[in-house]
């Protein structure tokens, strides 16, 4: 299962990133978060954050997109310069392309669809947010993803209860 976090922006801090990362590390969980590039500037957005990611292990850095538009909208074309945009960024931020794209609204089209293959990218758009995984586990127990979405003050609350609810029980 991926614990995906979107919307990497300039609200979230480096502590606020390590005690969520912690959290995962004391479970041996993976986390991927999903950077939204914003025009190239992601240093500046996320003072220390960058660097901690590049140098954390359990991270999976994939793209979210260049700046938060619905690109399910959009024609293929347009969609592949502008992931291309983001993907070189991340490549020269990250020391790597991403290999996974997680368009912003979970929107896709023939068009995502397309362009996404056409960049060797894996679409992934299927999940549920946190708090719908927390009430009701059962229900989403075959979910390939959870949203931990805009880092906010509940669902900071409730990633501990997310996380223990994810790791298997030892028999």
């Amino acid at each position: 299962m991926i614990f995906r976090h979107d919307d990497f922006f300039r609200a979230i801090t480096l502590a606020t990133v390590k005690w969520v990362h912690e959290e995962f590390l004391k479970r041996g969980l993976i986390e991927t978060a999903c950077i939204q590039v914003c025009y190239g500037n992601i240093p500046g957005l996320l003072p220390g954050v960058v660097e901690y990611l590049n140098s954390t292990p359990n991270y999976d850095i994939q793209l979210h997109c260049w700046n938060h538009d619905r690109y399910d909208t959009w024609d293929t074309e347009s969609i592949v310069r502008d992931l291309s945009a983001a993907m070189s960024y991340m490549k020269e931020t990250f020391g790597r392309y991403p290999t996974a794209f997680y368009p912003p609204f979970n929107a896709s089209s023939e068009s995502v669809t397309a362009a996404s293959a056409f960049l060797g990218l894996d679409l992934r758009n299927v999940g549920t947010y946190i708090k719908h995984y927390i009430n009701a586990p059962a229900a989403y127990k075959d979910t390939p993803a959870i949203f931990f979405h805009s880092w906010s003050k509940d669902n900071l609350e409730a990633l501990p209860a997310l996380l223990d609810l994810s790791v298997p029980e030892e028999t």
